[in-house]
């Protein structure tokens, strides 16, 4: 076998916007017991990793809201972080992307859009 000239770097402390938001995903399934659930999708394309986060309402057929999604190059940054609330950004790094989820995740327009599902999914 002909010398390898690959160096593969062991560990990395940089958490990916992947990881991240599947944390949160899971964060909504067990803050809610399951009434809301978060879930996670990626997409491929033309050299980019497309990442959503969606709300999932079982209860209310499956109804299903996307709320971010965040597009990113291999090297993870810069990427652009798009969200319901309209608008997208471009994040240079993870305490960037951190603060922009924490910043969607806790608004008032995403808290009014739990209130309502779980008020939809009592009716039931």
């Amino acid at each position: 076998m002909s010398e390898s000239y690959w160096v593969i770097p062991t560990e990395t402390d940089e958490r990916a916007p992947l990881t991240m938001l599947r944390e949160q995903a899971n964060a909504l399934t067990e803050a809610t017991d399951g009434q809301l659930r978060g879930h996670v999708t990626t997409t491929s394309f033309s050299n980019y990793l497309n990442i959503s986060l969606s709300v999932v309402a079982p209860a209310l057929d499956g109804y299903t809201v996307e709320i971010i999604t965040y597009r990113q190059p291999a090297l993870i940054y810069p990427g652009t972080f798009e969200s319901i609330e309209g608008g997208s950004v471009t994040i240079k790094n993870e305490k960037e992307f951190s603060e922009t989820l924490k910043s969607v995740l806790s608004s008032t327009a995403m808290q009014r859009m739990i209130a309502s599902l779980l008020s939809q999914i009592k009716a039931f």
